[in-house]
């Protein structure tokens, strides 16, 4: 059987990796399997779209992605309507046939298809559209937005099969598109354990460390950030919490100085109220002292530890997108104004060998958005041994496990600094979570559940097209 997967820019992010495992995953059980898009660059891309892996056609690339860096949404319609008439027309011809389309991202594709061809149709939902646009405030906006709504949720009517990502998502959905009476599936992603284990053992045996790219100090402890640059993904969380972990480390160490004299004060009064017992109270003075260099020890161990420390903010950057380069710049500006800037490492566009580095390297990550779909990246953290700290919204509080596998904070400074503090200061812990983590991940997020679960909807929605086709036949 033959499955056409549509997706508008076939770059590298969270909805760009579930579609190409999807691929992959169906290739796997038999399937031939082929993209088309609107746009496909090989300098930014996942392997298999580019080595010969997956078949990828690109139709369109020649028009506009903006007007005068507005109107994304309408030249995005634009491009899903030129690259569905190609189809149609290579269906017509008979070169391009297709036993099932599986769409994303865009729903328009699912009427448009309709149109042409009775092929049924699986749209993935990875969050509806029109709640992803919230800046909603001038009249003009809200009258250009009103009927690109309304196409979306008819478009989104369209599949013949909905599948969402989380739990999370299926709720919104179902408060956002009121007039959808038939109920998505949830179909949670899922990563390659095999492709991840293969790098974490390259890695581990200290292969190409400086071919990488990334120069990072041996002893510091990372932090990391993997997110699109992009301001609805809460970046700036990640910075100001590294700033207040910095002045609550300097705040404790005052306090404690504090303690110190206070209490050197106090023997000294002691001393001169007090002449008795003078060996046996300097044997429990010499024994407390022993105590309070253990602990001066131990708090200057952790006072270096969080010093070093550095953030690692990585993610998804086009020169081609405005908030990209825009966002970029405002987060530099910020880690300047915080003082943090020696601390901040910036990694765009990074290459699937460097983020496999990135998460083997990390002493935790950090996870800002608020509210998000599901989010990949805190599945592929616990699978790589790496401790979570990610807002208690959204898909995270479905792949995180508090207290287990991380922590899901607050989305504020103070508790995401106060849950980073807890993991870097404690390597028993970091450990206890990491391993906690990739039994978590292997139990519940593999690929090969994925494509399983995947296999079973797609047999189900042809199946059940077929059985429509023969009543049909039957009732003219």
């Amino acid at each position: 059987m033959k499955i056409a997967f549509f997706h508008p820019d076939l770059g590298i992010g969270g909805a760009e990796r579930l579609v190409v495992d999807a691929a992959l995953g169906l290739q796997l059980k038999g399937y031939e399997v082929e993209f088309f898009t609107s746009h496909h660059s090989k300098t930014h891309c996942y392997t298999e779209t580019k080595d010969g892996t997956l078949k990828v056609n690109t139709y369109g690339d020649w028009l506009p992605r903006t007007i005068f860096g507005k109107c994304h949404l309408i030249c995005a319609l634009i491009r899903a309507i030129y690259l569905t008439l190609v189809v149609a027309f290579l269906n017509w011809k008979g070169s391009k046939k297709y036993d099932l389309y599986f769409t994303d991202q865009i729903a328009l594709y699912n009427p448009l298809l309709r149109l042409f061809s009775k092929t049924p149709i699986i749209f993935y939902c990875h969050f509806p559209d029109l709640l992803l646009s919230t800046n909603r405030k001038s009249v003009w906006k809200r009258i250009y937005r009103y009927p690109l709504d309304w196409v979306e949720e008819f478009s989104t009517k369209k599949a013949h099969l909905v599948l969402v990502n989380s739990k999370f998502t299926l709720k919104t959905f179902h408060s956002t598109f009121k007039s959808i009476k038939n109920s998505p599936r949830v179909l949670r992603p899922g990563i390659n354990l095999d492709l991840k284990k293969s790098w974490e053992k390259r890695l581990e045996e200290g292969e190409d460390e400086k071919e990488i790219g990334i120069e990072i100090p041996s002893e510091a402890p990372v932090v990391l950030s993997i997110n699109r640059f992009e301001r609805k993904k809460g970046i700036d969380l990640a910075l100001k919490a590294l700033s207040k972990l910095n002045n609550q480390q300097e705040k404790e160490t005052e306090k404690e100085k504090e303690k110190k004299l206070e209490k050197e004060k106090g023997k000294k009064n002691e001393k001169e109220n007090e002449k008795e017992n003078e060996n046996e109270k300097e044997k429990e003075n010499e024994k407390e002292k022993e105590k309070e260099n253990e602990k001066e020890k131990e708090s200057k161990k952790e006072e270096i530890a969080l010093k070093k420390s550095i953030l690692i903010i990585a993610g998804g950057y086009d020169k081609r997108v405005v908030e990209n380069v825009e966002h970029y710049k405002e987060l530099k500006q910020l880690a300047e104004k915080l003082n943090i800037q020696d601390q901040i490492i910036f990694v765009r566009s990074f290459t699937e060998q460097q983020a496999s580095y990135l998460l083997w390297r990390a002493s935790c990550l950090v996870y800002t958005p608020i509210n998000e779909h599901f989010g990949i990246v805190p599945v592929e953290a616990m699978w790589a041994g790496c401790p979570v700290v990610a807002t208690n919204t959204g898909g995270p509080l479905e792949s995180v496990k508090n207290g287990i596998t991380g922590f899901l904070s607050e989305p504020n400074e103070n508790e995401f600094a106060s849950s980073i503090k807890k993991i870097l200061t404690n390597k028993e812990l970091q450990k206890k979570m990491g391993l906690e983590g990739k039994e978590r991940v292997q139990r519940k997020f593999s690929l090969n559940a994925f494509s399983e679960n995947l296999d079973n909807y797609v047999k189900e929605t042809i199946q059940k097209h077929i059985k429509i086709k023969k009543v049909k036949k039957k009732d003219n």
